[in-house]
């Protein structure tokens, strides 16, 4: 594993320590940073997963910067809200040509999620560079799981420049993926919050659910387990367009969940997922019986979403607060936060709540949590605490699982 020094707590992404690399002409002995080094130097063509949350230390664009270091850039990839990162959720993004490096850009949302052998053609190297956030639904998670199977396939090495969870690496918490309920948000089986960065993330792939060539690593320094991202002292810059702040990842496991309902997540509202209602509620009403429960802080509120469900209307709503304790991150589990919050609606507006669909005849919320059976306990009155204590087993399994893949202590 990667040992962090007590005396330097800065933490270096992936992309820093391969820059700083290149520059230097030489490679540090972490990671896979030499082989990498060398490749690249060796004049690999390359292709790049990026959004514009990947940036350096100085604030550059991925792309930019490896340009400047000298990396032949072949082609670029964008995940889900495309390459600039402009495009809202779901939405459907298309090629075009990146204007500074004239290389293609191919998105990797919608109905190509698999780079095709044709995007692929040429490149010798694949570098991948996305800020995740921790959470099995997050697209960018499976994103990468495909482009390993591709890559594997035309026997292209890919790259992970590595960057932190920002809600930490010793938590996970939730229920394994069920087979059957397999889509883009979760392939294998994995819990809501993982606990994992994107690189341990690809070994653990490579090596268990997916066998195919161990990515290369080039790792971060300075990061450790426990620290979320306002420990790293790195600055924020958006993965997409509902994670507007670090301080949303906190909560984004639970409330991200009202997707599968008809309640507003938040979307088009200023703190998206922070904020959640439906025109119905009574703000007060609802935060008093969820300050009830505690673990978290609510605040009644009305807002206006400017996109998504409710968009135009008024809504009334709640707001979350994080806990006032000291070591709150201990205790706080945002995927029971979300199972109580729509417990809390469904006793109080039984005849508004709603389930929605996922197509094709599948539950959205169940896909979302991973279980098929979630939904017929909440409805029968079981307490969210109690659903979420049945995947203490779940947790442990997969705490096990992921030993060989950790980079980091």
């Amino acid at each position: 594993m990667i040992e962090t020094s007590s005396s330097d707590r800065r933490v270096r992404t992936g992309l820093d320590n391969l820059l700083n690399n290149l520059r230097e002409g030489t490679a540090a002995e972490i990671g896979n940073l030499p082989e990498i080094c060398h490749l690249i130097r060796q004049g690999a063509n390359c292709g790049l997963v990026s959004n514009p949350a990947s940036i350096t230390e100085d604030l550059s664009s991925a792309e930019m910067a490896l340009l400047r270091a000298g990396v032949r850039l072949g082609a670029i990839f964008g995940p889900e809200h495309g390459a600039r990162g402009s495009a809202e959720a779901g939405e459907a993004v298309g090629s075009a040509t990146d204007p500074t490096t004239g290389a293609p850009v191919y998105s990797l949302y919608g109905s190509t999620v698999r780079p095709t052998p044709e995007m692929l053609a040429g490149l010798d190297l694949m570098l991948f560079d996305l800020q995740d956030v921790g959470v099995r639904f997050y697209t960018y998670t499976w994103t990468l799981s495909h482009l390993l199977e591709a890559c594997g396939e035309a026997g292209i090495p890919v790259v992970i420049l590595d960057r932190p969870n920002p809600i930490g690496g010793e938590m996970v918490e939730g229920p394994l993926l069920e087979p059957g309920l397999e889509s883009f948000l979760g392939r294998y089986a994995i819990p809501v919050r993982h606990g994992l960065t994107i690189g341990e993330l690809a070994r653990m792939f490579a090596g268990r659910y997916a066998p195919g060539p161990p990515p290369l690593i080039s790792p971060m320094t300075g990061w450790r387990r426990v620290d979320w991202w306002c420990e790293t002292r790195l600055d924020w810059a958006a993965p997409s367009p509902n994670i507007p702040t670090p301080e949303t990842t906190w909560i984004y496991p639970g409330t991200c969940l009202l997707e599968g309902t008809n309640l507003s997540e938040g979307r088009g509202a200023p703190l998206p997922f922070r904020v959640c209602g439906a025109p119905w509620i009574e703000p007060d009403r609802l935060a008093a019986r969820l300050n009830e429960l505690g673990g978290s802080r609510w605040r009644g509120l009305y807002f206006t979403p400017s996109s998504s469900k409710h968009s135009g209307i008024t809504c009334g709503g709640v707001e979350w607060y994080r806990p006032h304790a000291s070591d709150w991150r201990k205790e706080f589990h945002p995927v029971r936060t979300g199972l109580e919050l729509i417990q809390a609606v469904k006793e109080l507006w039984p005849g508004e709540f709603r389930w929605l669909s996922g197509g094709a005849g599948r539950s959205h919320f169940d896909r979302l949590i991973g279980r098929s059976d979630v939904r017929a306990r909440l409805d029968a009155g079981e307490s969210a605490a109690s659903i979420a204590a049945g995947w203490s087993e779940d947790e442990a399994r997969f705490l096990n699982d992921r030993k060989p893949y950790l980079l980091y202590s």
